[in-house]
């Protein structure tokens, strides 16, 4: 039977948050607020090709409840690596985190190569997680999910 780690391995466009241990240095939780929520994000791999020249210029856009935060853009590739601390203040526990991974653009808007919802509840309760997530590709499904957003708050 394969692995977790060679059964990943084969999903294309999918992202992964770490555990504890592969977090950056900033470990001093007890000077976090109770409402921060602190997600590092540390690679994805098989991304969609969205520039012309076959790659792609990827970050992550965490929103929650209305909060947003991003990693920077890594250049030309397909397999980008952050290992970047994002910190959000979230009131609520009855939300969800969107996971958006874009193409940065210069001269066009930037592009959706995917996303996943993951409802808060589950981000605390198996906190820390380390995780890959398939991403999908469904646009509209983003759309309804910030409006689902937009209304409870």
């Amino acid at each position: 039977e394969k692995s977790i780690e060679e059964k990943n391995e084969e999903e294309d466009n999918v992202l992964e948050i770490p555990e504890e241990k592969e977090t950056p240095k900033e470990r001093d939780v007890e000077k976090e607020p109770l409402n921060c929520l602190k997600v590092v994000v540390i690679r994805a791999r098989k991304l969609k090709a969205m520039d012309r020249c076959g790659t792609s210029d990827p970050y992550v856009r965490i929103s929650v409840d209305g909060e947003i935060g991003r990693t920077t853009a890594k250049k030309k590739t397909l397999r980008p690596k952050w290992v970047e601390t994002v910190k959000l203040s979230v009131e609520k526990s009855d939300v969800t985190a969107i996971f958006t991974v874009m193409d940065s653009d210069v001269l066009d808007s930037d592009d959706v190569i995917g996303f996943v919802v993951i409802p808060m509840r589950e981000l605390i309760n198996e906190y820390p997680r380390r995780d890959w997530f398939p991403l999908r590709a469904n646009v509209e499904m983003i759309n309804s999910t910030r409006a689902n957003e937009n209304d409870q708050g």
